[in-house]
């Protein structure tokens, strides 16, 4: 049987431009205050600072955030592993053999009125490991999220 999944509010998040817009300087001092003290407390009791990724509700990766995290709490999709990373060099392989001589421009494609491109604008996107990295990584998120969702993926 699957647990139940609840989503639930575990955090609180201020987004900085708006503390910065929406706050006087006293409560900017006040916040960051209490963030400190938050922080202290937690290094005393031997407890790791909070490292996060946000994703706002208007971003397209926020359904497919919680589908993931939904399957990871309830079973359906194991914890990521070092299988992940296996997985994830063979797919950077599949796709840097798959685009093979395809190369990525550096600048804006605006540049190319101006006659000032040159061969050094140019890269060779399988030499380029962080590259292949962000393509097979998006390839992986899509994999992931159509399978969570086959009726959404359609």
């Amino acid at each position: 049987m699957q647990k139940q999944f609840k989503r639930e509010q575990r955090y609180f998040v201020v987004k900085v431009k708006d503390a910065k817009e929406y706050l006087d300087a006293h409560q900017l001092e006040k916040l960051a205050e209490i963030a400190d003290t938050i922080s202290e407390g937690r290094e005393k009791d031997g407890i790791p600072a909070v490292e996060c990724v946000v994703v706002e509700s208007d971003w397209p990766e926020y359904e497919p955030t919680w589908n993931a995290i939904e399957a990871r709490m309830t079973g359906a999709q194991p914890a990521p592993s070092a299988q992940d990373d296996v997985m994830r060099e063979h797919v950077m392989d599949a796709v840097a053999k798959a685009l093979g001589d395809a190369y990525d421009c550096t600048r804006v494609w605006s540049a190319w009125g101006y006659g000032t491109m040159g061969s050094d604008d140019f890269r060779l996107v399988a030499n380029d490991p962080d590259r292949l990295h962000e393509i097979a990584e998006a390839a992986i998120q899509a994999v992931f999220a159509a399978a969570l969702k086959p009726e959404e993926a359609k």
